[in-house]
């Protein structure tokens, strides 16, 4: 019986503190908040274990910093996790997206159907104002993404056209703004030409491409 009520005790105090750190977050302005866009299209080529540490650092830093997208590509049925948001539905980080990425189903990938989702979802959860000046103190655009997804030219459906839809090349060179890439170790890619030589209106300067997983 008391160890009912201590996990009862336990669970009360982590959801009591959990509402805590979302008012803090509300209570300060969009200045001193950081923004997050989190896309993932999980296959073979990705560590398992380095993709969930990865995902799990994102979240730990949006519940203390600011509004945060994660984006699980999954054809045409995504799974969608916002934290720091009205609808707020962080339970599903755990429940549904690590599950998701710890079974490591590697669905196929719908490159049109998630540009065009995407640009909904930041459309209706804005980054940046009327004025096309980021709001948020820091904005963080983050692409964890394995060998298929380049191989299948999802990189050119997706990451391209959101570099050049949404401006960034206008945000890049500032200091508070990222646009990262994260791949396999191993993956057949040149760092400094991801996009190849073609380089569509340069934007191999600018897409920062990290092999961590």
């Amino acid at each position: 019986m008391r160890r009912i009520s201590l996990f009862f005790s336990i669970l009360t105090a982590l959801f009591f503190c959990t509402l805590q750190m979302m008012a803090q977050v509300e209570e300060e302005s969009p200045a001193e908040q950081s923004f997050q866009f989190v896309y993932i299209a999980q296959d073979h080529s990705m560590s398992v274990q380095a993709l969930t540490e990865q995902l799990r650092d994102v979240y730990n830093h949006a519940i203390m910093e600011g509004p945060t997208i994660f984006y699980l590509s999954r054809g045409t049925n995504p799974l969608i996790v916002k934290v720091n948001f009205p609808d707020d539905n962080r339970g599903d980080f755990d429940e549904s997206l690590l599950a998701k990425v710890t079974e490591q189903e590697s669905p196929s990938v719908d490159g049109g159907f998630d540009k065009q989702q995407i640009l909904k979802l930041l459309r209706e959860n804005n980054f940046v104002d009327e004025n096309g000046h980021a709001i948020y103190g820091r904005t963080d655009f983050k692409f964890y993404v394995g060998q298929s997804f380049w191989t299948m030219g999802n990189h050119e459906a997706v990451i391209a056209p959101l570099y050049f839809e949404l401006d960034i090349a206008n945000f890049i060179a500032e200091e508070t703004f990222n646009f990262n890439v994260y791949c396999p170790r191993n993956i057949e890619l040149d760092n400094n030409a991801p996009f190849g030589v073609l380089n569509p209106d340069g934007i191999n300067d600018d897409i920062r491409l990290n092999k961590i997983l």
